[in-house]
């Protein structure tokens, strides 16, 4: 997309710089499939620079932990027991769209296809570095920007 000005063009860039640099933080929701799991995420989340609003391991409580903190990413596993992580990225993104990383042990092809086609703006294979993590991360920040919503401070 091409911005509407050159000014526009020097705002992303500089709020991109920021981004890269550390100084602007996201709000980072973790939902993972176990606790040992969400508390491992968290800190790899934590030590790429980012702000972890709350880390839970039951997928029922991702769709109430989204409308109540909102967050500017999801971290989630595509292994949430109860529910499917395609289908939950569906829903968020109808009822509040935000950058989300699905985090997975699989490397089923469709199943990433299904996925980004649902709206997640990352796919992960299990274990994570927190290198590869922080680069989802930065890019997801910029990609919630995008989505026009509360400002990430």
């Amino acid at each position: 997309r091409e911005p509407d000005s050159p000014y526009k063009c020097f705002e992303f860039r500089e709020r991109l710089l920021l981004l890269i640099i550390g100084q602007a933080q996201a709000r980072v929701l973790v939902a993972e499939e176990n606790f040992l799991a969400a508390q491992h995420t968290r800190l790899k989340v934590i030590a790429a620079g980012f702000s972890v609003v709350r880390a839970i391991y039951q997928g029922a409580k991702v769709l109430p932990a989204v409308a109540e903190l909102k967050p500017d990413i999801l971290v989630m596993s595509a292994a949430l027991p109860g529910q499917s992580s395609t289908a939950l990225t569906r829903q968020l993104m109808a009822e509040r769209p935000l950058a989300i990383i699905l985090l997975t042990k699989s490397n089923d092809e469709e199943m990433m296809k299904e996925a980004i086609c649902a709206g997640a703006c990352s796919y992960l294979p299990k274990p994570v570095t927190t290198g590869r993590l922080s680069i989802a991360l930065k890019f997801a920040a910029i990609y919630a920007r995008q989505l026009c919503r509360e400002p990430i401070q």
